[in-house]
Parts: structure tokens; sequence; C-alpha cells
């Protein structure tokens, strides 16, 4: 048992940790991202946190012995370019989550306290009065 993520074209329910289950078939499924292609709709789903799982399910295609063979088509221009934008998807969500990073970081490291003003603690007055009132009781 090498590889325990799904393959492309597999048909999988899967149930997420706040209790919402997505059911598709598998376009693209590696631990960033998965990318499912709604059973009834031609929509596509993107999950960019694969942690938050709890379950998946693979469900298995019925064989049935009197099959049909339907020449199927080959996938179109329009079908490659939801795939690809799918993946572009991912990408750019990796990109933005990186640059969110570098700019903690950059902040965290590059940190200077501003505002901070210095306190003068001038006793002069104090004594200059404790003084001046000791000399005119004596």
């Amino acid at each position: 048992m090498n590889n325990i993520f799904p393959k492309q074209g597999e048909m999988v329910k899967i149930l997420f940790t706040n209790g919402y289950i997505e059911e598709g078939t598998v376009q693209i499924w590696d631990k960033d991202n998965i990318v499912l292609k709604n059973k009834y709709k031609d929509d596509y789903s993107i999950i960019y946190n694969p942690q938050n799982i709890l379950v998946v399910k693979i469900i298995a295609q019925e064989k049935t012995t009197n099959e049909v063979f339907v020449d199927t088509p080959k996938p179109t221009k329009h079908h490659r370019t939801h795939v690809d934008n799918a993946m572009e998807l991912t990408e750019l969500h990796k990109a933005r989550i990186q640059m969110e990073r570098d700019l903690v970081r950059e902040k965290l490291t590059t940190f200077k306290p501003s505002g901070i003003q210095e306190v003068n603690y001038d006793n002069s007055g104090i004594l200059k009065s404790f003084l001046l009132n000791t000399t005119e009781e004596d």
C-alpha cells in the first residue's frame, strides 16, 4: 500500500471535522490540495486544507454484466480549461499564503517599538519646596 490517496477518476465521499460532506470524482489529490468534480453538475470543489478531513470513503464503481459500450468523447478543451483553472487557483492560493507568511515574518523580525517617551524624574522642584519650607520655620 504505497499510495494512500484516492486515484484520479475515483468517486469519493469526504466527511470533514466540521460535519460538512463533499462528494465527487477525484481530479487532483495530493497532500496539499484536492480538486473534485461534482457528481451531478459541471462544478468543481477545491479543498485547500486536507488536514480537516475526518473520513474519506472511496465509492466503488458498480460493474454490470450487461454493460453497454458507449463511445465516450475525449475531454474537450473546455473541460481541460476547468481543471487548469482549478490548478491555477490552487497555485495562487499557495502563493497568497506564502506572501502572508513572509509579511508576518518580516513584521516580527523588524519590529521596532515606537511611541515610547522618556520619563524625566526631576526632583528639583520637590527639593526646593522642601528646603524653602524648612528654612522659613527655623
